[in-house]
C-alpha cells in the first residue's frame, strides 16, 4: 500500500467511525486472510495492528473492505447503508471513480458497551 492509499484507508476509517449506528471497526478481510495475517504477526513478519480498512487495487478499480460492529439500538441494515453511502461520498470526493465498497456487519454491540468503549455515556 502506498502513502496515498494509507491516507485513504485512514480517512475511510474516520468516516466509518462517525456514522450513526456504527459502534466499532474490526479487522478487515476474510477469515482465511485474518488467520494468515495473525500467523505472520506471530512470526514477526508483520508488525503493528491488523488493518481495519483493506484497500485493493486492480488497474483503475479500487475495492474497499471493512468490518463494522453496529449498536443494538440501531438497525444493522440502516447503519450499513449509511456507512456505505459515507464511504462512497468520500471516494467520489477523492476522485477514485469506479470503486467497490464491501462492508460486513460482524457484531451487534449493546448501546452501553459501545458507549463504554467510546468513553461516553447514554
Amino acid at each position: 500500500m502506498n502513502d496515498n492509499d494509507a491516507d485513504l484507508a485512514g480517512d475511510v476509517e474516520t468516516v466509518l467511525r462517525a456514522v450513526p449506528g456504527v459502534a466499532a471497526l474490526h479487522p478487515a478481510g476474510s477469515a482465511a486472510s485474518r488467520i494468515v495475517d495473525a500467523g505472520a504477526r506471530a512470526l514477526g513478519v508483520l508488525a503493528g495492528d491488523p488493518a481495519l480498512v483493506a484497500l485493493r487495487r486492480a488497474g483503475d478499480r479500487l475495492r474497499v473492505e471493512a468490518a463494522i460492529a453496529v449498536r443494538s439500538d440501531s438497525r444493522a441494515a440502516d447503519a450499513a447503508r449509511l456507512a456505505h453511502a459515507a464511504v462512497s461520498v468520500l471516494l467520489a470526493r477523492r476522485g477514485e471513480g469506479e470503486a467497490e465498497v464491501r462492508l460486513t456487519v460482524v457484531r451487534i454491540e449493546s448501546a452501553t458497551e459501545s458507549d463504554r468503549e467510546k468513553g461516553t455515556s447514554s
